[in-house]
């Protein structure tokens, strides 16, 4: 299984804000627990976590700023024989404030050492994003361009993601935005092959091509609740294969797909606040067919729908303490037994904040 040996490294990094900052950081210490049922409530399955997170934000000259921020945890799964997982997150962001052009960059990375039970896992992503004001500051057009990669253990799973799109923004008040844009982005994936006409793998590594577009929204409906919704289409388009009933079946990623979501916050009072989301996407392949019992190809094309929602309450009785209760739920349709399935889960958190 290979590792990660940068594990001083990431620590090092992680604390770094401490270290440079004029002013103290925020920390935050948290400590807490999930119950994750999936498919049958037979299945019921319970982790513990222990983590702490560092926030620190700045201005940068006149019109610009500066945001760090680090997390770690250790997750002790039960289940899996008191196994221990780990995972490391830093993040950081630079950015303009609008005057007149709007700039913003931001790098991550989210890691698994690999040196407990989990497998090692290593997740940077990038994105900038520039927006030029037109006929005044209500109405904006620029461009945003992304990418993100994957790298695991047994190399499997492994994908490189890199997008372009076009973005524009209508912002008539401080109360109401609306924002579209349309891209594309190049995807390989280092350990995905092609299969020749006999199933086995070739040396060619699948790569594929997405077209997307979407439109969202986000107001304010008072002073202390705020809303949003969105929806996106596009299309995947991919060289990957597969080998079925002894024959290879090509474009079997090669799909049509919608999104769409909504989001919902309220802060009843300075101690209370309320999260409530919706997301649900489907897709339609254009060449992968179900299987039959015997493992044979029909005649219809594979077909899915998924949902996700959530809720999340944060209280804080004391100065500092809080109080965290996460319920989700997610679930999917599909004539294909790959795609179908549920699962819900409950978690409680206490955060400290220093």
């Amino acid at each position: 299984m290979r590792r990660i040996p940068s594990l001083a490294i990431l620590t090092a990094i992680l604390l770094a804000p401490a270290a440079v900052c004029a002013y103290p950081p925020l920390l935050v210490l948290r400590a807490g627990a999930d119950l994750t049922a999936a498919d049958s409530l037979t299945r019921v399955e319970s982790r513990f976590l222990a983590g702490a997170d560092i926030d620190w934000r700045t201005a940068a000259g006149e019109n610009a700023y500066v945001w760090l921020w680090s997390s770690a945890d250790a997750v002790l799964s039960p289940a899996d024989g008191y196994s221990v997982a780990d995972r490391l997150e830093v993040a950081f962001t630079a950015g303009r404030i609008p005057n007149p052009v709007d700039f913003r960059a931001t790098a991550s990375l989210t890691a698994v050492t690999g040196l407990f039970d989990a497998p090692a896992r290593l997740e940077p992503s990038w994105n900038a994003t520039v927006l030029f004001p037109l006929r005044g500051d209500a109405f904006a057009l620029g461009a945003d361009i992304s990418g993100s990669a994957r790298w695991t253990a047994d190399d499997a799973t492994d994908r490189i993601e890199n997008r372009v799109a076009l973005r524009a923004t209508l912002e008539p008040t401080f109360a109401r935005a609306c924002m579209l844009e349309a891209g594309g982005s190049l995807d390989f994936y280092p350990g995905s092959f092609i299969l020749d006409g006999s199933g086995f793998p070739t040396e060619q590594q699948r790569t594929d091509v997405v077209v997307s577009g979407s439109v969202e929204v986000d107001a304010l409906a008072g002073y202390f609740t705020r809303w949003s919704a969105s929806t996106g289409a596009g299309a995947r388009f991919s060289d990957a294969n597969r080998f079925v009933d002894g024959s290879v079946e090509a474009g079997t990623e090669d799909r049509l797909f919608a999104t769409a979501g909504g989001a919902l916050a309220l802060s009843p009072t300075r101690r209370l606040s309320l999260d409530f989301s919706m997301n649900a996407d489907g897709a339609r392949y254009l060449s992968r067919a179900t299987l039959d019992p015997n493992g044979s190809p029909t005649d219809a094309p594979v077909f899915y729908l998924r949902a996700t929602a959530g809720a999340r309450i944060d209280w804080s009785p004391l100065e500092g303490l809080f109080l965290v209760g996460r319920l989700s739920a997610a679930g999917a349709l599909s004539n294909d037994a790959e795609f179908d399935g549920w699962s819900t889960s409950v978690a409680l958190e206490v955060q400290l904040r220093l």
